[in-house]
């Protein structure tokens, strides 16, 4: 009898070894295909992470290991498009940097310039006069660079906000047109305008009236020697139109899709722009409020820019 007990006991002690030795093998090749999963998995992260410190410069790689993990695929394909947004705005910030150093000097300089000629020679009327007429026009030009880059970086930040009121469109418009005239008429300029009354609109007021006076802006200094522009305010069907036509030099039809991009008249239209940024303003402006815009133009004709909006009242 207890020699069938020790063989038990034997026996369960071999068991025993056997499932000891069982248990740390697969303990052992369970944390070996952990750790391989582990570094699997952590490898791409280790590389999406040192890629992340190199966002929007030239040592970026989009060279990310793929086929791997949806989820991994997926962030850095979103790493590749914020590098893309990122280098973006440190060309958009350069050039805005170059311009507006630029713009600002000019003026700045004239200023300077002739108020120490007045403190010179203040004795003349007559010149101190053309001296007080050039500094009131170079400070316009400084206020209008300014209002032009604020209006930009708050469009900017309140991309997706219109804050729309009830407001009539035609006095809108007549408003924006009577700060222009005094100055162009006294330039020989002349506005024509025929304006549909009470065309009633539902949108953001001062956003509105950016856009309408940067286009007339627009018109103003690329009229050229005619000295005339046209605005046209009217209603078709539930589309509101505005066009306001310069009678100009035109615009080159390989420069018409691009105009409407942030700096590209200040570049490529012999710098005549404010800061480059006025129909970037109304392109956007025009997206908040759900309309589309359009130009046309012909060498030596001049162009036509047209808004059209979808009457709401609502």
């Amino acid at each position: 009898m207890s020699v069938a007990f020790d063989s038990v006991e034997s026996a369960v002690d071999i068991i025993r070894k056997q499932l000891f030795c069982v248990m740390l093998i697969s303990a052992s090749i369970a944390f070996f295909l952990a750790y391989l999963l582990a570094e699997k998995f952590s490898c791409p992260i280790r590389k999406l992470s040192k890629q992340a410190e190199n966002l929007g410069n030239e040592q970026f790689s989009n060279d990310f290991q793929k086929g791997f993990c949806m989820e991994t695929d997926e962030l850095g394909e979103t790493f590749i498009l914020t590098n893309q947004k990122l280098k973006e705005s440190k060309i958009y910030q350069k050039e805005l940097l170059a311009n507006v150093s630029h713009d600002l000097r000019t003026p700045l300089t004239m200023i300077k310039g002739y108020t120490e000629s007045i403190q010179d020679f203040g004795e003349n009327a007559q010149q101190r006069q053309a001296d007080c007429e050039i500094i009131l026009k170079e400070t316009d030009r400084l206020t209008a660079l300014v209002n032009e880059i604020l209006t930009y970086s708050e469009l900017q930040e309140n991309s997706e906000k219109v804050n729309a009121v009830f407001l009539n469109f035609s006095r809108l418009v007549q408003n924006v047109i009577r700060q222009f005239t005094p100055l162009f008429q006294h330039t020989g300029g002349v506005i024509e305008q025929h304006i549909t009354e009470n065309i009633d609109f539902y949108g953001n007021e001062q956003q509105l009236e950016s856009a309408v006076y940067n286009l007339i802006d627009n018109a103003i200094r690329h009229t050229s020697e005619s000295k005339k522009i046209t605005v046209i305010l009217k209603k078709e069907n539930k589309h509101i139109s505005l066009s306001v036509r310069d009678y100009g030099n035109g615009i080159p039809q390989k420069e018409i899709p691009h105009i409407w991009k942030r700096y590209y008249t200040y570049r490529q239209r012999n710098k005549q722009g404010v800061s480059g940024l006025g129909l970037a303003i109304v392109k956007q402006i025009v997206d908040l409020h759900g309309g589309f815009y359009k130009v046309e133009s012909k060498i030596g004709e001049g162009s036509l820019f047209e808004l059209i909006f979808l009457q709401n009242t609502e």
